[in-house]
């Protein structure tokens, strides 16, 4: 590669666009290959250098935690909507459920750490804020975050291209609708 052709070194003004563009790669990546895939293929599909990678995520469970953070503030985001409903709540949680089995997988399988607790215990407080019986038939939080492990274990395992069908099953079993 000659030395026009290499990427720009932006510097430390770069870091912040870097992560971003390290966190987007990873969530499709893991999506699409799963959570196996080198990490060095995301530094690549991100444009950045595995330094980079690595300075922003010493490890794979610290860019999967990263990425896990960012679903949760989507959560957030909605449930900041006064006219989001639990239903529209349960929606993209099982959207994520669906997108991220791979996140998923590595938390059913992972130590559960304080961090991966903060993250779980963050949805399950604004899923039981908006909760009415008829939407969301737990009693409490400790209660939705079991019936939430139920159908996230049950959607991880699923191949890929039922685990939609999966998710909206194990729902049902435990008595939520999701629209």
């Amino acid at each position: 590669m000659s030395v026009d052709a290499r990427k720009k070194n932006g510097g430390r003004g770069a870091g912040p666009a870097n992560r971003a563009a390290l966190l987007a790669s990873a969530r499709f990546l893991f999506e699409s290959r799963g959570l196996d895939v080198p990490l060095n293929a995301i530094a690549q599909h991100a444009g950045v250098g595995q330094g980079s990678l690595y300075r922003h995520f010493p490890d794979r469970r610290s860019l999967a935690m990263a990425v896990f953070e960012d679903n949760v503030r989507d959560f957030e985001e909605l449930f900041a909507d006064e006219s989001a409903s639990a239903g529209d709540l349960l929606a993209l949680l099982t959207e994520h459920l669906i997108n991220s089995a791979a996140f998923v997988h590595l938390m059913l399988t992972g130590p559960r750490t304080v961090e991966a607790s903060n993250l779980a215990d963050r949805v399950a407080e604004l899923v039981m804020e908006r909760a009415d019986s008829a939407a969301i038939p737990f009693a409490s939080r400790d209660d939705f975050l079991l019936g939430l492990g139920m159908v996230a274990s049950a959607t991880a395992t699923a191949p890929i291209e039922k685990r939609a069908e999966v998710a909206r099953r194990a729902w049902a079993l435990i008595g939520v609708t999701v629209p």
